[in-house]
């Protein structure tokens, strides 16, 4: 028997309280599948699968609206990071504190002591 394919409905889906997507919706395995259309070419989609946990709710909606929500919820290809900044809030105090040794002032010869198999 050969299986038909599924019909497509169009829905707004809100999964895990803040992704909010719109596009042609198919339920398959067990997993509930978006086709998100691309707001530059009505021909062309990006798939988004999610697992009944994640599901908080399903809309069903015209194509005319799915098409304009998911206009709305662009996710943009990469967001840029820079580690350094990170680092520079790690950055060591500039001052001194009392008792501390600059790395300037460190010295290695005066705490290295030649050890003998009876100190062990």
């Amino acid at each position: 028997m050969e299986q038909a394919e599924p019909t497509a409905r169009w829905v707004i889906l809100e999964a895990m309280g803040h992704i909010k997507v719109a596009g042609r919706y198919f339920v398959e395995n067990g997993l509930h599948r978006v086709d998100i259309p691309d707001p530059a070419d009505l021909t062309l989609y990006r798939t988004e699968w999610y697992g009944n946990a994640a599901i908080f709710r399903i809309t069903p909606v015209d194509e005319l609206t799915a098409r304009h929500v998911a206009k709305q919820s662009v996710i943009p290809d990469a967001i840029p990071w820079d580690v350094t900044n990170h680092f520079k809030q790690l950055v060591a105090p500039q001052e001194t504190i009392e008792g501390q040794v600059e790395d300037d002032d460190y010295d290695p010869s005066q705490y290295e002591e030649e050890l003998t198999p009876d100190d062990w």
